[in-house]
């Protein structure tokens, strides 16, 4: 295409120039003669020819038709070759050292600039013979770096770490440098292998779980199982079995079994919806064990016993304010921590509950034991169960490994845990226009609801709330007329209570 586009401009150019050389008068010679413009014999000036082949000639320069043109890659431009390098030149003549054109490449020699001064010749350049070697080989680089191959070439120079010096094959004196399975040793109940710096690596030797195992049996009238401890001693398992007490039977064992289990031996807590265990005994076992004993504990008629968290222990409390459950104690299920939430847990005097004992918890508990273990571990000190102390209704803690009394439980804690309040008494006839009613405050409680019918089987309905006091000033809507009170608690832990019995009164 450019052929031809040049080839016309040619012919344009030519055409041009032919059309100005036959119009164009000739000069006088020395004889005065001249040549009509319309003579066949026309010539044109001495410096200008037209050629019958189209070739035209003028002040020395040819161009064909065939003229060559460059390939679009070439970087020929107008001005190459006068020495200065103008754009889209590279070079324009001369040389230039193989190294500063690539010192990683060439060591040697001179690269003379193209003729279309594209860029550099580089057939003279001597080119650095490449060192190969195998990926993860090391070597020293003077006395204190190493190279590491990487890709089949060394990488640059790291310098020793430590203040160490570079030895044998690219090795730093200070640095550790691993070789597996070197040395084994116990770590956390099992035989680890560890490498020749000391690093753990895989486990060689699974010592197992401690935990029962094979049937219970009976001893006198006592349930036992044997326990299995396993250990891990320097660089080896081992392990260690001893029975375990399981369970008292008051009517004799028979091959692991209690003869004659009764329904007297629990107790259903209507406040908590819980079932406890209430046999006459005290297993004094870790908090460990005892949660495996009541797992195993086949009572009543149940085995779906468990042992009792802090909160559902703390439900068993009665008459002391700070550690029954809703009190100010802050220690939950959902508050464990020593640091954070043993506030406001004070205890009450040592032997003045109203349980078996003075116990603090209902006198239908009629276990021996005095401080009882929860299942809870402390937050921030897991080596520790919270516990408490039923003598004094004090949130206790101790190592989970430590033997405490056990008592198992069944069931779920059911919102409800209020006690209803007792002695309810309203006045009768006593005060003209009001109502006094009084009853018994309950631990806990943060709030009474008042109720009110006009029969002792009517409908109740909530007239308002004492604000914490444990009485009320009522002015019902008509005087001599006998009127129907019950009382309710409320915290918001709890919620409100089931409603106190009715007591009647009026006013004049």
């Amino acid at each position: 295409m450019r052929n031809f586009i040049i080839s016309v401009m040619l012919a344009v150019f030519a055409f041009s120039c032919g059309d100005s050389v036959a119009t164009k008068s000739k000069p006088k010679n020395d004889d005065d003669s001249s040549v009509s413009e319309n003579d066949s014999d026309q010539t044109v000036s001495d410096d200008e020819n037209v050629n019958d082949d189209n070739q035209t000639t003028k002040d020395d320069e040819v161009v064909k038709d065939d003229i060559s043109v460059p390939d679009e890659d070439s970087v020929i431009s107008d001005t190459c070759g006068n020495t200065s390098i103008e754009w889209p030149e590279v070079c324009d003549g001369g040389t230039m050292d193989c190294v500063d054109i690539d010192d990683t490449k060439y060591s040697s020699g001179k690269a003379k600039c193209k003729e279309n001064c594209s860029g550099w010749d580089i057939a003279t350049c001597e080119e650095i013979e490449q060192e190969n070697c195998t990926n993860g080989d090391r070597r020293c680089y003077g006395a204190y770096q190493y190279q590491i191959c990487a890709g089949g070439v060394w990488g640059e120079a790291e310098t020793c770490s430590k203040s160490g010096t570079c030895y044998g094959e690219g090795l730093c004196s200070n640095d550790c440098y691993p070789s597996s399975h070197y040395s084994y040793s116990c770590e956390s109940g099992h035989v680890y292998w560890y490498d020749s710096c000391g690093d753990i690596e895989e486990i060689k030797e699974n010592c197992g779980t401690s935990g029962y195992t094979g049937s219970k049996y009976c001893i006198d009238n006592d349930v036992y199982q044997d326990y299995k401890t396993v250990t891990c001693d320097y660089q080896s398992c081992g392990s260690n079995t001893e029975g375990i007490y399981i369970e008292y039977c008051a009517n004799g064992c028979v091959a692991g079994v209690c003869n004659g289990v009764g329904a007297e031996e629990s107790w259903y807590d209507s406040t908590s919806g819980l079932t406890w265990q209430n046999s006459n005994f005290s297993a004094n076992i870790s908090a460990t064990e005892g949660a495996t004993y009541c797992s195993n504990l086949v009572f009543d008629s149940y085995s779906d016993w468990r042992l009792p968290t802090i909160s559902e222990l703390r439900s068993l409390v009665r008459g002391c304010s700070s550690t029954v459950y809703g009190g100010a104690c802050q220690v939950t299920d959902s508050c464990t921590s020593y640091d954070s939430c043993r506030t406001s847990c004070s205890s009450c005097t040592s032997g003045y509950g109203s349980g078996s004992s003075g116990k603090y918890w209902d006198s239908n508990l009629t276990h021996t034991g005095t401080t009882f273990v929860s299942s809870t571990i402390l937050s921030d000190y897991t080596t520790y169960s919270w516990s408490i102390n039923f003598l004094t209704a004090a949130m206790t803690y101790d190592y989970s490994s430590y033997s405490k009394s056990i008592i198992c439980v069944r069931g779920t804690m059911s919102s409800a845990s209020l006690t209803p309040p007792t002695g309810v008494t309203a006045s009768d006839g006593s005060y003209d226009d009001y109502v006094y009613i009084t009853w018994t405050a309950v631990s806990g409680a943060t709030d009474y609801y008042i109720y009110r019918a006009t029969s002792s089987t009517g409908t109740y309905s909530k007239i308002d709330s004492s604000g914490g006091y444990n009485y009320y000033y009522d002015y019902p809507p008509s005087i001599n007329t006998s009127y129907y009170y019950k009382v309710a608690a409320y915290n918001s832990t709890y919620g409100e209570s089931a409603m106190s019995s009715y007591n009647a009164g009026w006013c004049y």
